[in-house]
């Protein structure tokens, strides 16, 4: 999906103000601060773990699941590491994670009330 597909879907489809954020690996943790549905089970969620994905601009605080961890940055073989935008959010019910990381599998899983 392109930047302004996203961009259009979230807005048109949902009327949310999210927006397509920066697409890099960090370190993210579960936003304690998050409302999350009914029936989730936070104590599988995984504890903080490096993911490479689409960050989600404009979401507000309740609906970050997964925030970058404090003093986050980049993490990449071939770029030096620089600071990761931390008003972007990881999860708030998009999936934007691109290579399918065990983490994200538990915290899917977690969302829907099971076991991971």
């Amino acid at each position: 999906m392109y930047p302004y597909e996203f961009d259009n879907f979230f807005a048109s489809g949902f009327e949310l103000p999210w927006k397509s954020g920066d697409y890099h690996r960090t370190e993210f943790e579960f936003n304690r601060s998050c409302v999350l549905p009914q029936g989730a089970m936070t104590s599988s969620l995984p504890g903080p773990y490096s993911m490479k994905t689409l960050h989600i601009k404009n979401a507000r605080p309740h609906e970050k699941i997964f925030v970058p961890v404090r003093n986050a940055r980049t993490q990449s073989h071939v770029l030096p590491p620089t600071p990761v935008d931390p008003t972007q959010a990881r999860y708030v019910a998009y999936c934007g994670d691109a290579n399918a990381e065990e983490g994200s599998d538990k915290v899917i899983l977690s969302l829907c009330g099971l076991r991971g």
